[in-house]
């Protein structure tokens, strides 16, 4: 089978050139707009400014004013975040006449802070109660806990980034940890997003990697979601996809520069995680970056909360889920179309209470949360039929979009290793029992249809999860 890449119209750019990759989505044109989309929906961009540059932290008083925010501002970061760009960004604002009240959050457990109920409450107690804007002074959990306490208090918020690491900078969605599980929650988009490239390429290397892994996904997730749409009756944007046209080609360009955190490379990495939150926010929904590959990091993501435990890099642990979600693709291309049997597979389906012993097993003390996401994609048998004679129907179909949309399992891995991030669970210690249940299990802690639920419907996602493991 031959090895794809997608192409992109440029790999590299530098300072002084003019067009540049996804200027059409970072740019007044889009930001801040309101469109009817050849989707049938009509989409709005809250967003309405994206700065990045070498000192973009020196354009937040001055894009406070242009957008009307008011002179007194809450601002939320970490101990880490603080000492790495909280410091500088509140002694700008203030030397330009804004009033500063910053949050300054600790970890109740382990390490790092959580983005957990816990924690949201906590910041929207301590959140100064005068404050006319919030600014996010972080990456993932800062940022999630901001746009959480910004939608409670009805307040607009702009997310200075400290590391390119995740997607959801300019989302309004929120990974918030529910009764030990991470759980999708509609929050309120960013008004601004600002990166300072001094500021990205000082972040810790492992955290740039993480960046990489949760933009790999969007191949496998865009594949997910569409064949979704034809099985589950999911809405489907073709614009969300189109957004990212040319994704992986840009990140195999700038894979060196990427691995050395050289600022013109995390440019193009930070736009890319920029126009990958506009996808999520077009759509609506997280599907457009977050499919079975998403599954394996929520999962292990889980299985630590429930332990105590510090959760590994989220975009980390997503890269090598898209491993394993490319890996699982080339599996179900070699099934025969001939040889599947709409009743055969709808006899071996099995309903929920069949699951449910096996399930409450593996996830023990947050078995009841999972079972009501479970449940929201176990019909009964005779539903589940008409779902299963579509596949069968349409699996020819199915299989030639898998075949020219996901990139192979080879290119996953070159982008991944020339970055310097793990690309195998073994690399980041997961032992091949644990690897075997998390692909039998992984699909069970969302309601969304994917790869490993259309593997469990065909009948291949056991003897997947074996070989695998090495079994």
């Amino acid at each position: 089978m031959p090895t794809r890449v997608a192409k992109a119209p440029r790999l590299r750019y530098n300072g002084t050139t003019m067009s540049r990759w996804g200027d059409k989505y970072l740019s007044p044109g889009f930001l801040g707009t309101r469109f009817r989309c050849t989707c049938g929906q009509e989409h709005e961009i809250p967003v309405r400014r994206v700065v990045i540059s070498d000192d973009a932290t020196e354009a937040l008083a001055g894009l406070a004013g242009e957008l009307g925010l008011g002179k007194r501002v809450a601002m939320v970061a970490d101990e880490n975040t603080y000492h790495a760009a909280a410091v500088k960004a509140q002694a700008h604002l203030e030397a330009n006449g804004f009033t500063v009240a910053g949050t300054l959050l600790q970890p109740h457990t382990g390490r790092y802070v959580k983005a957990d109920e816990k924690t949201a409450a906590e910041l929207m107690a301590r959140l100064d109660t005068e404050a006319s804007w919030l600014l996010a002074v972080g990456s993932g959990t800062i940022n999630d806990l901001t746009k959480l306490s910004a939608a409670r208090r009805n307040l607009p918020y702009v997310a200075l980034a400290t590391a390119t690491s995740m997607n959801g900078y300019g989302s309004p969605l929120v990974s918030l940890a529910v009764d030990g599980i991470k759980m999708m929650v509609d929050a309120r988009a960013p008004v601004a997003v600002v990166g300072d490239l001094g500021v990205l390429s000082s972040a810790p290397p492992e955290m740039t990697r993480a960046g990489v892994g949760d933009m790999l996904a969007r191949s496998l997730a865009n594949t997910d979601w569409k064949i979704a749409s034809a099985i589950a009756g999911d809405h489907y944007c073709p614009l969300s996809i189109e957004i990212l046209e040319g994704l992986e080609g840009v990140l195999l360009g700038n894979s060196e520069g990427i691995s050395r955190s050289d600022p013109e490379a995390l440019e193009v990495l930070f736009r890319a995680l920029m126009l990958s939150s506009f996808s999520l926010l077009i759509a609506g929904t997280s599907a457009p970056g977050s499919g079975a590959e998403h599954l394996v990091s929520h999962l292990w993501d889980t299985l630590a909360l429930t332990r105590g435990e510090d959760a590994r890099l989220h975009g980390i642990q997503v890269g090598i889920g898209t491993v394993l979600s490319s890996r699982l693709y080339r599996r179900l291309e070699t099934i025969d179309p001939d040889g599947l049997d709409a009743g055969a597979l709808a006899a071996r389906y099995r309903e929920r209470g069949q699951l449910e012993p096996e399930l409450r097993r593996f996830f023990g003390p947050v078995a009841d949360r999972v079972l009501e996401e479970f449940s929201k994609k176990c019909p009964p048998r005779e539903e589940k039929r008409e779902q299963l004679e579509t596949i069968v129907r349409r699996w020819p179909e199915f299989m030639e979009e898998a075949r020219s949309a996901v990139q192979a399992p080879e290119v996953l891995v070159d982008i991944l290793q020339r970055v310097g991030a793990p690309s195998s669970p073994e690399d980041i210690g997961i032992p091949d029992e644990l690897l075997r249940e998390t692909i039998i299990h992984a699909r069970e802690i969302r309601g969304r249809y994917t790869a490993f639920d259309l593997a469990e419907d065909v009948g291949v996602l056991e003897d997947f999860a074996a070989t695998v493991a090495g079994r």
